[in-house]
């Protein structure tokens, strides 16, 4: 069932709902449906996992809307956690499976752990094989209505000694994720639909940023290897470090990287502008397809690789132990910082390029774009 039959039989079932009561139902379900296709799902999967019609209006008549009080509201919206174990079990992982809250991870004055939601968003906390497993409570079984009296603003505060965790997992539809420097990792996984996402604490191996729409923002990291993305939100990457690899990727957001330090370095984007400021790695490949690179004081010990189909490439004080660049109409502007022996070829447009000298090869190619290169700042 695709989405539109599914409103469409639900508003006729419904209809002796009050107009703005029913309304609110359709919105409700029409967000989730939603929800799930920016996950990924095609509509068809996406309408199944909500559940059949019949379900959703056994759910909706369920709860009587004039009732909804704060009696029927959950009242016991805090969970305290005793550090370092909650009812004799103690964890070093935190697991969070969110909807609609921003989840903010705050250090603890205390010593002690707790976790605080919105009193209309019941969620559940306990620690399960070592994790301390928090979930938003499924809205289908406790009442669509609750989800659309709450503010917009809803948050699910994680309060923890600042230190250091196993693992930290989290997934949300639509809140934001915050994570302070004050926490570090031995393993990171992120992902928001449509949320923003700000991450700043150390991770000791793998870290793994994703977020659909929103935008992403990773500062002062120190990972082995880190893989962060958006899909059309952008992404800004500011005094990152790695071991191993960086790889980010966006589709039509813009993505900046900053001062930062990695082995394997890779940037893609399609339509989004790629724009790097200080990057130091052994291997740097940036891709875009109608996006421009601009890149400034790049320097890759093996290999420079800049690739665009229509962008045009800006280099500023970069270099590498061989630099290959490829465009189809875009332009190759800028300077190295040291001699190569050069090969240029444009069909089209115009080349100017140093001297060829003793050193690594640098390689540029272009169909109807202009070549300008020098060397030196």
């Amino acid at each position: 069932m695709l989405k539109n039959e599914f409103i469409t039989v639900l508003r006729e079932n419904l209809s002796s709902l009050p107009e703005e009561d029913l309304e609110r139902v359709l919105d409700y379900y029409s967000e989730i449906i939603d929800d799930c296709m920016e996950d990924g799902m095609t509509e068809e999967e996406a309408t199944a996992e909500i559940g059949s019609v019949q379900e959703a209006i056994a759910n909706v008549f369920s709860v009587n809307p004039s009732k909804i009080s704060e009696e029927t509201i959950e009242k016991n919206n805090t969970a305290v956690l005793n550090n370092p174990s909650y009812n004799g079990a103690q964890f070093s992982s935190i697991l969070v499976e969110e909807r609609e809250s921003d989840v903010v991870l705050i250090p603890s004055a205390n010593g002690l752990t707790g976790v605080e939601w919105h009193e209309k968003l019941p969620h559940t906390a306990e620690v399960i094989n070592g994790v301390l497993t928090i979930r938003r409570e499924d809205k289908r079984r406790l009442g669509f209505f609750m989800f659309g009296m709450v503010n917009e603003d809803a948050k699910l505060r994680i309060t923890v000694p600042a230190g250091k965790y196993h693992e930290l997992r989290i997934t949300t539809a639509s809140g934001d994720v915050t994570i302070p420097h004050m926490f570090s990792f031995a393993t990171a996984d992120v992902h928001s639909a449509s949320g923003d996402i700000e991450f700043m604490a150390p991770v000791e191996n793998d870290l793994h940023v994703k977020s659909t729409s929103g935008d992403v923002s990773v500062e002062k990291l120190t990972a082995s290897i880190a893989e962060i993305g958006s899909v059309s939100g952008d992404v800004e990457l500011d005094r990152i470090k790695t071991n191993g690899g960086l790889k980010v990727k966006t589709v039509s957001g813009d993505l900046n990287v900053r001062d930062s330090d990695c082995g394997e370095f890779t940037a893609k984007t399609v339509s989004g502008d790629l724009k790097l400021d200080v990057v130091r790695c052994k291997d740097c490949t940036a891709e875009s397809v109608s996006g421009d690179v601009s890149a400034t004081a790049v320097i890759a010990s093996s290999v420079l690789r800049i690739v665009s189909t229509s962008g045009d490439v800006k280099l500023n004080g970069c270099d590498g132990g061989e630099v290959a660049i490829r465009t189809a109409s875009g332009s190759v502007r800028g300077s190295l910082l040291t001699g190569k022996t050069f090969h240029c070829t444009s069909r089209s447009g115009s080349i100017s390029a140093p001297a060829p000298t003793p050193g690594g090869k640098c390689e540029v190619s272009t169909i109807s774009g202009s070549i300008r290169l020098n060397v030196g700042n």
